[in-house]
């Protein structure tokens, strides 16, 4: 990820693992126990980069999926269907329900890591780069590559100037808003990866929230990250969600890239 021509064609980047049988699982009607391999496309990837040892970590966040009932004949949703999401990278995993309903039945929190190795039996990357990327330097350049259809990418940076920290968060640009006329962009878009650099975590993997961005500028940007939130019935029943309502808005350097040429 370090130069332009290392741009991330998401739509055909996957991660893959394959997992035990699930001989322990009571449910009804359950998984049929069998070992399970799965490829789930990336939506987006992160590094960072301690800038005071000049080591550099990498995170993906897989496409989300809908909680099924693996291999039956008779129904595969289950119901209620929640949510299934993941984010992975130096050899950790922060990954399940994000609709966490079932964090009364004793389920692991979501923002909990795990060891990739206790998670699966096996697990691989496959990330393919655009042969050809060009930089877009202007708005202009990229309503040009949106009006043509051209896939475009960005890359947005951030940094802490405290610890020496710095992310770096790249993302397809999935929705494009734009006025000819004026010549103004603005992107809403995601999910992506937004890294925490001022939390006081002891994996960076801890850092990583699930959100989407907004901007029309490349000096700054505001993220809305998913966190869980509670309310109460009224028969005094708590019930937990999942709700995009936090928003940071932060100084950003942030720059696109089309796949192919103007």
């Amino acid at each position: 990820m370090a130069t332009a021509v290392n741009i991330c064609d998401f739509p055909n980047s996957y991660v893959l693992w394959r997992g035990g049988a699930p001989i322990n699982d009571k449910r009804k009607p359950g998984h049929m126990p069998w070992e399970n391999s799965v490829r789930v496309q990336m939506d987006a990837r992160c590094e960072i980069t301690n800038e005071k040892t000049g080591k550099t970590e990498h995170y993906v966040l897989i496409a989300p999926c809908r909680t099924e009932w693996m291999y039956r004949n008779e129904i595969l949703w289950q119901n209620p269907n929640r949510e299934f999401c993941g984010i992975y990278g130096e050899g950790w995993s922060v990954a399940g329900h994000v609709e966490v309903l079932e964090y009364a039945e004793g389920r692991r929190d979501f923002k909990t890591p795990r060891p990739i190795k206790e998670v699966f039996m096996e697990f691989s990357l496959t990330v393919k780069n655009h042969q050809k990327v060009q930089m877009l330097k202007s708005d202009a350049e990229v309503i040009e590559a949106t009006n043509k259809g051209l896939p475009i990418i960005a890359r947005t940076e951030i940094l802490n100037e405290a610890n020496g920290l710095k992310a770096m968060m790249e993302y397809p640009i999935k929705t494009m808003n734009y006025n000819d006329h004026n010549v103004r962009m603005q992107v809403d878009t995601g999910p992506l990866l937004f890294a925490d650099l001022e939390s006081n975590v002891s994996n960076n993997i801890e850092r990583m929230n699930v959100s989407f961005v907004c901007y029309n500028n490349y000096e700054v940007a505001e993220f809305v990250l998913r966190h869980s939130r509670s309310v109460t019935d009224n028969t005094g029943k708590q019930h937990i969600f999942a709700a995009y309502d936090d928003i940071r808005r932060v100084p950003v350097k942030t720059t696109f890239y089309v796949a192919g040429k103007l």
